[in-house]
């Protein structure tokens, strides 16, 4: 929902790129109750806009949104018990996040972080002699961390 209300703030802005201008192009009108315009001369882009559009693009950029994806849910339950399967699954699978939020009156836990079905739905298998219970949900992931070259 975030997102589009940031979107559609952008969109009645007349916030406009057209990068292969070769000459300044205006879009919106100068007038004092203008919401925004861009300047554009080759090799140089100047956006001049409303400060509510500034502040909110500020904000996403100090908390960005996480991506949709999949994680593999092997626990629904009590507290005592998720934290348990958690210490388990992490000493079995490093590599992997695990995570336990709380849907009243229960605790759930779910692992990895998959961008995509297919690679979520291996997983389960691989857990499934330990997790017969097992199943894939659609949940926001965390994205891996970025590993700089010669870093390792």
């Amino acid at each position: 929902m975030r997102n589009l209300i940031y979107v559609t703030l952008l969109l009645t802005a007349g916030l406009q790129i057209n990068a292969d201008a070769q000459e300044p192009t205006w879009y919106g009108s100068k007038s004092s109750h203008t919401e925004g315009f861009i300047v554009q001369e080759p090799g140089n882009i100047s956006i001049h806009a409303n400060g509510d559009i500034l502040r909110l693009d500020s904000l996403k950029r100090l908390k960005p949104t996480l991506p949709d994806g999949y994680r593999v849910q092997i626990y629904f339950g009590k507290r005592e018990e998720a934290q348990e399967k958690r210490a388990a699954f992490l000493r079995q699978h490093t590599e992997k996040g695990a995570y336990i939020s709380y849907l009243a009156p229960n605790f759930r836990l779910r692992v990895g972080d998959f961008r995509n079905r297919i690679d979520a739905e291996k997983f389960k298998q691989s857990l499934a002699a330990t997790f017969p219970g097992a199943y894939l949900v659609k949940d926001k992931i965390e994205l891996p961390p970025i590993i700089e070259p010669g870093s390792k």
